[in-house]
């Protein structure tokens, strides 16, 4: 769970904005977590804040693994490592939402499978190599098209791989861990896990303490910046619309300077 606590530092991971999804999470996790919790409550009625801080992140983290999909959106503009984000991701390889890098803008993400559309804004069109500002001036609002095949594409993709995201966090807990108070997190019930990490960044993780034991904040505070990713929207489906075909452009194209007004 350390590895699982040291992605807020991505962020901003990424993510910006306004936790827009936070309440609607809570809503959803307490109520699919109700009929798994449910069980709990009948078994011995135990609090998962009874537990020690290890366990608790324990649970947290195995909650996490097995969500089907969720959103990362991290609060506040860029974190400590220059990155936001709001990312709706799955399984099975679908994505929806936008990256941000300071000073290198942001782009809006579509992805089904091995397929992807890129939107970027003036400025990562600019870092992608289109630095003439007529040429900005044509493709600007327009999305790139292409696959998991192409290098550059398939880096971006990587954002959006669920499955390997949280890859090799531990086992969950760790000895250092400690538990702080009780509070709510738009409307869910949580306990507050406080933990520092190798590099000595200081960590707080909300995790729900109703339903599924799911983390729904994550902060780091480190090097004088501060990160807050918020995890929301588990198990609720990706779903977008594919752009309009005269608003996409294959990368390819791109590429060999085939575009046309």
């Amino acid at each position: 769970m350390a590895g699982l606590l040291a992605l807020s530092a991505c962020g901003d991971s990424d993510g910006d904005s306004p936790f827009e999804n936070g309440e609607q999470s809570g809503e959803e996790s307490g109520g699919s977590g109700e009929e798994t919790g449910g069980e709990g409550e009948e078994g011995g009625g135990e609090s998962i804040a009874d537990l020690p801080a290890d366990q608790i992140m324990e649970q947290a983290q195995e909650a996490l693994l097995a969500a089907e999909s969720l959103r990362m959106t991290t609060e506040g503009g860029p974190g400590t490592d220059g990155v936001g984000m709001d990312l709706h991701l799955d399984k099975e390889g679908s994505c929806e939402g936008w990256v941000s890098m300071e000073g290198q803008g942001s782009v809006e993400i579509l992805m089904r499978a091995d397929q992807i559309w890129m939107k970027p804004d003036q400025t990562f069109w600019s870092t992608m190599g289109a630095s003439d500002p007529a040429l900005v001036s044509l493709v600007d609002g327009n999305w790139l098209y292409g696959t998991t095949d192409d290098p550059e594409l398939a880096s971006t993709a990587s954002a959006c791989a669920l499955g390997d995201l949280f890859a090799g966090s531990g086992s969950g807990g760790t000895d250092t861990a400690t538990i702080g108070e009780e509070t709510t997190h738009n409307g869910t019930p949580v306990i507050e896990i406080h933990d520092t990490d190798e590099t000595g960044a200081e960590m707080t993780m909300l995790i729900a303490t109703e339903g599924e034991p799911y983390p729904l904040l994550m902060t780091t505070n480190e090097g004088g910046g501060t990160t807050e990713l918020e995890i929301s929207d588990f198990n609720v489906p990706v779903s977008f619309d594919e752009p309009a075909a005269d608003v996409v452009l294959n990368i390819e194209d791109f590429r060999s300077g085939n575009i046309t007004a």
